[in-house]
């Protein structure tokens, strides 16, 4: 985000808790522990965070709209949201690898149009 602007830049920058290959948290439990800016989805914040994938379950849900066929919540796994190449799997890089942020802004994703 823009400090002077508040404007949200999308990145393929992960978090240092994500496990790029499996896209689940390392440390779920404790994340809050390791990464105090990591933030916590409830129903009464849910609204204020525009920045959701269009494709996240909790977004969906809370607009009531259906999850996608994909969705590992209605196919048990995560083998069909690869396959499709929507998870971040393919495009995440780690933090630890990034040395300027900026060469790794994404032009606005189609799922936060």
């Amino acid at each position: 985000m823009d400090e002077d602007t508040d404007e949200i830049y999308f990145t393929n920058v992960a978090c240092r808790q994500l496990n790029i290959k499996t896209c689940q948290c390392r440390n779920y439990e404790r994340r809050f522990e390791f990464e105090p800016d990591c933030i916590k989805l409830t129903r009464e914040n849910l609204p204020t965070f525009e920045w959701l994938p269009m494709t996240c379950a909790y977004r969906l849900l809370a607009e009531g709209k259906d999850l996608p066929a994909w969705h590992p919540l209605l196919t048990g796994s995560k083998a069909a949201m690869h396959g499709e190449r929507i998870s971040v799997r393919h495009i995440a890089v780690k933090e630890s690898e990034v040395i300027d942020w900026q060469d790794h802004i994404l032009n606005k994703p189609d799922w936060a149009q």
